[in-house]
């Protein structure tokens, strides 16, 4: 299998009105296999990205083997950053239809 990403994020937590981020499961991307997920918070993931990490959200097909769903990529707008993988210019965070926690 080939490295999708440096990180690999497979479910997303949203505040109250859904449209902040306020942490990521994720897990490293060996190439060949993934790691044990652990959760992150959005300001981890804006760090990660900021040093030029890649991520990339995945999910688990109906095999049961996980699949590439799209990069995850910073948005900065008036100077706020946010976490998308969409290409939306607009404020606030989204993630595809990744399953939440």
């Amino acid at each position: 299998m080939a490295k999708w990403a440096d990180y690999l994020i497979s479910a997303v937590k949203y505040n109250g009105d859904r449209t902040i981020i306020e942490g990521v499961r994720c897990c490293i991307d060996k190439g060949d296999s993934i790691s044990e997920s652990v959760d992150i918070s959005r300001s981890k993931v804006i760090y990660l990205l900021d040093k030029g990490y890649t991520m990339a959200a995945i999910f688990k097909n109906i095999e049961g083997k996980w699949q590439k769903e799209a990069n995850v990529r910073l948005v900065k707008v008036d100077g706020e950053k946010f976490i998308r993988t969409d290409k939306s210019q607009k404020r606030g965070d989204n993630m595809v239809n990744l399953p939440e926690f």
